[in-house]
């Protein structure tokens, strides 16, 4: 078996926390989604690729504020995406025509 690149390793070693933080970012609105994890996983991978050591702070701690910066951002992707749909629809039920 091939060890892991460290990138990897740390990548491993902190995938539960991109879990925690999607229950706690996301979970409030009762949103659970297999969609939204990827996207935490890649905010983890961002951090890991972007993390330096020599700065003070643990990575743990960076890659929490990575994952939720990506999760809200695709979140405001996802309300923007509904609020088009939203705008589309007719404003009123009178200029819906019904087909039966």
């Amino acid at each position: 078996m091939r060890s892991l690149r460290p990138i990897d390793r740390l990548i491993q070693a902190n995938s539960e926390l991109v879990r925690v933080v999607v229950c706690r970012v996301v979970g409030t609105w009762g949103l659970k989604d297999d969609e939204l994890l990827a996207c935490g996983l890649v905010g983890l991978w961002q951090a890991a690729k972007r993390y330096r050591k020599g700065r003070g702070t643990a990575f743990n701690t960076y890659a929490w504020c990575c994952v939720a910066n990506k999760l809200r951002d695709e979140l405001r992707r996802r309300g923007r995406q509904y609020n088009r749909v939203l705008s589309r629809l007719p404003a009123d039920e009178s200029s819906v025509r019904w087909v039966a």
